[in-house]
This record gives C-alpha cells, sequence and structure tokens, in this order.
C-alpha cells in the first residue's frame, strides 16, 4: 500500500481504519511479516490516527533526496 487518504468529506468515521485492518488482513495472508508507515511532516493531523493503531514510532534512517 503506497498511501492511505480519505477525502475530507469522509474523514472521522472509521474509514481509514477499515482500510488498514482489511489491507493488514490481506498482508498477513501473504505472509508480510512487517509494514510501516511514513508521514509528511506537513499533515501533522495524521498523527492521532496512526496513535490510535498499534503502530508504533520508530525513528527512520537518513534519506536523501535531490531535486532535479
Amino acid at each position: 500500500m503506497y498511501r492511505l487518504a480519505i477525502d475530507r468529506a469522509y474523514r472521522r468515521q472509521g474509514i481509514a481504519g477499515r482500510l488498514l485492518s482489511e489491507a493488514e488482513t490481506w498482508l498477513k495472508s501473504q505472509v508480510v511479516k512487517r509494514v510501516g508507515a511514513v508521514l509528511e511532516k506537513d499533515h501533522p493531523w495524521v498523527t492521532g490516527f496512526w496513535d490510535s493503531t498499534e503502530f508504533y514510532l520508530e525513528p527512520l534512517d537518513i534519506r536523501y533526496v535531490r531535486d532535479l
């Protein structure tokens, strides 16, 4: 899963949680052992959602990027 986003009109209805649960069920059936979420710094409101899940905060490695 690359992105989990819910339209503003449909937020706070449990949709993201249900989508995440279904994705995790499928991933487990594929014998996936670990999943992660990368949050954008300019979207601080999403941390509340992830804090409500069983995901935990783990320090990230340094990421190098370059604009062309």
